[in-house]
Parts: structure tokens; sequence; C-alpha cells
């Protein structure tokens, strides 16, 4: 497996290092440690000074995160350079990040990577680097399912960890039933009969994605998607939480304005974001295995 960290050398994203050592050791991965330096930026010095100051920076915390990574020092815009290196690696590991005023109408370093890169995305939050206890995952019944449940079994997580799996269903035509007279009690048997069709999916499809799928403790909520999200973070109180995305291009855009901007924006845990296109673009191999520069 080949991980990614993209770090700016700022004490925010030292967070974002030591969970991608954590995953390195536990999968016995690949690390790729980049960092990007703007041709124009608001350092002093000039852009040569500043590549040096990066480079020595950029080892000195290679040197404390252990043995076997590589490093990427580049120039040019963070999130064109990021999303190139992350054509060839599995898993991209970055800290919470601010869009800035030049990237705004290209979109932020995680609706790019998904998007163009179309690799999982590890928004990091929580210092250190224990493995994961409790785990939520968003599931919605797309193809993106398959993704989600088992990039999860494929992280390394704690011993006896919880796993919750959290679903978002209203029952169709249940408040146009309401305003034309359907009775109470027949609009509460449909709609327990569409809760439970709903449930019997995402038990059809852990059944079918997961090694185990009786560790999961389902919860179906009458809700819409942030809401319903939520709701489950309040009573599970996660660690990580993972969902899978839609949408291809610009309009991966307009999906992450909802579900998955609201759990990147308002989660105070990590969050693990799965493109539903992941599997169609396997990571190629690299040519060169050596440190690269500027």
């Amino acid at each position: 497996m080949k991980l990614l960290c993209a770090t700016d050398l700022e004490p925010r994203s030292e967070a974002a290092v030591d969970r991608a050592c954590q995953l390195r050791d536990a999968l016995r991965a690949s690390l790729t440690l980049v960092h990007v330096v703007p041709p124009m930026g608001a350092e002093n010095g000039t852009l040569e000074q500043r590549l040096l100051s990066a480079s020595g920076r950029l080892a000195h915390r290679a040197r404390h995160a252990g043995d076997g990574i590589q490093l990427v020092l580049r120039c040019g815009r963070p999130s064109t350079v990021v999303c190139e290196e992350a054509a060839n690696v599995d898993l991209v590991v970055i800290g919470p990040h601010e869009q800035k005023t030049a990237d705004a109408l290209r979109g932020t370093l995680t609706e790019r990577l998904l998007s163009e890169a179309r690799r999982p995305v590890l928004v990091v939050r929580r210092p250190g680097r224990a493995a994961y206890d409790s785990v939520l995952l968003a599931l919605d019944g797309s193809p993106a399912t398959q993704q989600v449940v088992r990039l999860a079994e494929r992280l390394p997580l704690a011993e006896g960890a919880r796993l919750a799996v959290v679903h978002a269903h209203e029952p169709p035509y249940e408040a146009m039933m309401n305003t034309v007279g359907v009775g109470n009690l027949s609009v509460a048997r449909y709609a327990s009969a569409s809760m439970s069709q709903a449930a019997a999916m995402i038990h059809a499809e852990l059944q079918q994605y997961s090694r185990e799928p009786g560790r999961y403790r389902v919860m179906l909520m009458d809700a819409r998607p942030a809401p319903a999200i939520r709701q489950a973070m309040t009573e599970v109180r996660p660690d990580l939480l993972i969902l899978g995305t839609r949408g291809h291009g610009r309009f991966r855009r307009a999906l992450l304005g909802s579900t998955a901007h609201e759990a990147l924006q308002n989660s105070e845990c990590d969050v693990l974001l799965v493109p539903e296109a992941a599997n169609a673009a396997p990571p190629a191999a690299r040519q060169d295995s050596g440190p690269r520069a500027a």
C-alpha cells in the first residue's frame, strides 16, 4: 500500500504526519511526505532561499517520523502539485486546511484530490498515533458503499474496535400521504415498511462487502443525511468518520457543499472521504524511488 502525506510544515499539520506514520507502520506501507513551496509567498527571501529553508525543515520532520520516508519538495500551486503526486498512491493523508483566495475557483485541496486524483482522502484532526477505536461509516446505498466498507476494514483498528453504520432514509411520499388525507395508521405502516426495506438493504450490503458483517451496529435515521450523521456521531462518538462521495469534476463540489462539506467543517474526529470512482483508477507504479525536489 502506498501512502502520501501532504504537509505545510506548520504545527496544525503535525497530527496528519503522525497519523500517516502510524498507518505506514501498521500496514507496512510506503510513505511519501510532500511539501509544496508556492512561487509567490509572503515569506521573506528569494524562491531559492525559501526552497532551501523548506528542504531543511522537511528533512528535520522526516527524521522524527522514522526511517524509509520518501521526501518530495516541489515549487508550484499546492493543490495542483499534491494532486499530481497523489496519482500514484492508495491513500492521501492531510491536515485541516483553509482555502486560499487564489484557489477559490479551482476548489479546495480535498475537493481536487477526490475529483481529479480520485483517491481516498483522510483529513486528520486529532493528534496521536493510537489505532482508531470507534469508527462510524455513513452508507447511502450507492456504489461507493463497497469502497467505504472495504477500506474501513483495511485500516488498522484497535483490538475490539467498535464499528457502526448510519443510513439516512426518509420514506418517500410520507408527507404527501399526510396531506391528502391518508389515515395515520396507514401512513405509519407504510413508513415502517419503507424503513424495514432500507435496513434490509444495508444489512445485505454488509453481508456482501464485509468480512465480519456482524460487527457492525446499524443505525437507521429518518432524517436527511447531514442531520442523520450528526445524530449518529452524538451517540457513537467516533474517532473516525468514513463516507463516500459521488460526482465528477466540478460537480463534485456540489456534493461536498452539503453532506461531506458539513462533515469536514463540523466533525471533531478524523474524516475519511472515499470517492466512488476510486476503484476505477488503480494507482500506477512509481518509476523512481529516490528523493525528488523542485
